[in-house]
């Protein structure tokens, strides 16, 4: 019995590391492009729904259909929130524009977005913000971080937003997450400067004040925070690549981590359920598994980079500096094929073998134009060359010459299938891209010609 169980663990723990390592990639074409995106729950909804601006329109996607909230905004859109600014168990809508930095509240009331009152101006551009209930009084609020590195926090009532705190002149706030780290109910505000510490706010007697001040090695890239049920966490990645945890315990913020994790980008974000989502300008989108002493990359997105990103509906979204917002997705196994921008895909069949891809070569000797003619053998050949090709074999032979390949030559159902290595000796290159499954077959100006 014990064996039958052990070889029962080997064989889950070897199919939940095959499903950890699904592969990812991204869609060819953004989701969404110079647009404000962000998941919230509004009319009751049991799940968050993608909440999108565009210039100074708001809309929310109910299946694949737009559905209008709010428009004609004056200025364009720049930040999203929902939250209970009301205090009436709904959903309020919290929204920035670029006039004047104007922030809104708006509220539902029979199928129309309504605003509460006129907006608070800020006067700069907001970057961040957020929406939850700060000080525990039954009414969200809200916590702004502009364009000029200003932390604003704004105190909800009734629907209103009304000004309360604001980061000293001398301060360059880089970034903000929101969380109970005690469990009180209240939230806290930890925030990272440029000048190179964290702090945390807390609520205490009416007012904010700082609770907590850290100086770690090196300038801070990335906060992120933790719920973690009962035992929250907030971390930073710095310039050094040093990770750095905390928590509280007993009634103190003790250090929860410290190690070297060079393998993470500039940009991390905590997606539950997930795990760590790091953006690196160099190596792409990889999801992390956050270890006590180390972080175990998951899988890896060439190509990815951008400012936000979250979970939603299968897919992981992520937003670039250029408010273009792409979606990563389980890799399906279907690779597109094109000749330049021309799809092809129906055209060409394909075969996977080992991370490698294979090509049937007479479809695409019909496409470019070349003769030929085999069985066990195959000649093809255009102007005055010859080529022979024999199945299974590692070389190509052309006008008699034998030249050595490093990719086997495949058969299946009488067809040969080759690799982009043997492509370049007909004139031709495949662009692989496995980031989005596609491959473009682009003319090679070489010999061939």
């Amino acid at each position: 019995m014990n064996k039958k169980i052990f070889l029962l663990i080997i064989v889950l723990l070897l199919f939940t590391q095959r499903t950890l390592a699904a592969s990812y990639v991204v869609l060819d074409e953004p989701v969404f492009r110079d647009a404000v995106v962000t998941l919230g729950e509004i009319y009751y909804h049991d799940e968050p729904s993608l909440i999108v601006a565009e210039e100074n329109t708001i809309f929310y996607l109910d299946g694949e259909d737009r559905k209008t909230l709010i428009k004609d905004l004056s200025g364009k859109v720049t930040a999203i929130a929902v939250g209970d600014v009301s205090g009436n168990g709904k959903n309020d809508l919290v929204v920035a524009t670029t006039s004047g930095g104007a922030l809104y509240s708006f509220s539902e009331n029979r199928g129309v977005w309504e605003a509460n009152g006129q907006p608070v101006y800020l006067w700069d551009n907001v970057r961040t913000l957020e929406v939850k209930d700060i000080n525990n009084d039954g009414y969200d609020d809200a916590v702004v971080l502009t364009e000029n590195g200003e932390l604003q926090i704004l105190i909800g009532w009734e629907g209103r937003l009304l000004p309360f705190w604001k980061s000293s002149e001398d301060q360059r706030i880089s970034n903000f997450q929101i969380l109970d780290i005690n469990g009180d109910k209240l939230q806290e505000i930890i925030y990272t400067v440029d000048s190179g510490y964290i702090s945390i706010l807390a609520w205490n007697d009416q007012e904010l004040s700082t609770l907590w001040q850290n100086y770690p090695w090196g300038s801070i890239d990335s906060l992120v925070a933790i719920p973690n049920g009962s035992n929250p966490e907030w971390l930073v990645v710095t310039s050094q690549k040093m990770l750095y945890g905390w928590r509280m315990q007993n009634g103190r913020i003790v250090s929860s981590k410290q190690f070297q994790a060079s393998e993470l980008g500039e940009r991390l974000f905590y997606i539950p359920g997930h795990g760590l989502l790091s953006l690196s300008q160099k190596t792409g989108a990889s999801l992390f598994d956050l270890k006590n002493s180390s972080v175990v990359e998951k899988w890896n997105v060439p190509g990815v980079f951008g400012n936000k990103a979250f979970y939603h509906e299968k897919g992981f979204y992520v937003l670039d500096e250029n408010l273009d917002c792409q979606r990563l997705v389980v890799a399906s196994g279907e690779w597109r094929l094109f000749m330049y921008d021309e799809e092809i895909t129906s055209s060409v069949g394909v075969l996977d073998s080992e991370e490698q891809l294979y090509f049937k070569l007479s479809d695409l000797a019909r496409m470019w134009g070349l003769n030929f003619f085999g069985g066990y053998d195959w000649y093809y050949w255009m102007n005055d060359r010859e080529i022979l090709i024999k199945a299974s074999s590692r070389q190509i032979v052309i006008n008699g010459f034998a030249i050595p390949l490093v990719d086997p030559v495949m058969e299946r159902d009488n067809s040969l299938y080759v690799s982009s290595e043997l492509l370049a000796y007909f004139g031709w290159n495949a662009e692989v891209n496995s980031s989005r499954q596609r491959v473009v077959f682009v003319k090679n100006w070489g010999w061939w010609l």
